[in-house]
């Protein structure tokens, strides 16, 4: 049974807790992460990566920032809403795939 890493260390979380901070683009400073609740979760919605190619570190680097951000939050037992927007497949994709495969078909 795989247990939260906050009931193992109580009092570090706690610290953690009151030290954790982000940055809020419209106040433009640094605000402490407000307590959540079941009832009002903080929630995420972040936008998951377009591909048009061989993935690289720029597809993945705001993947692996949200993951890493919501895992922590679940850490420290903040109760956390997560959505991701995954992109669709659009034209430019299609007309990418159609070049790379004429005549192969």
């Amino acid at each position: 049974m795989r247990s939260s890493g906050c009931k193992t260390i109580r009092d570090g979380c706690e610290a953690m807790r009151a030290r954790l901070q982000l940055y809020n683009t419209l106040s433009r400073r640094l605000e402490p992460v407000r307590d959540a609740d079941a009832a009002h979760p903080i929630t995420l919605y972040t936008c998951g990566p377009t591909v048009y190619n061989f993935a690289h570190i720029g597809n993945l680097k705001t993947f692996i920032f949200y993951y890493t951000l919501k895992r922590t939050l679940l850490y420290l037992e903040y109760p956390v809403r997560h959505a991701m927007n995954l992109t669709a497949i659009e034209d430019k994709i299609i007309a990418s795939i159609v070049q790379e495969w004429k005549g192969r078909v």
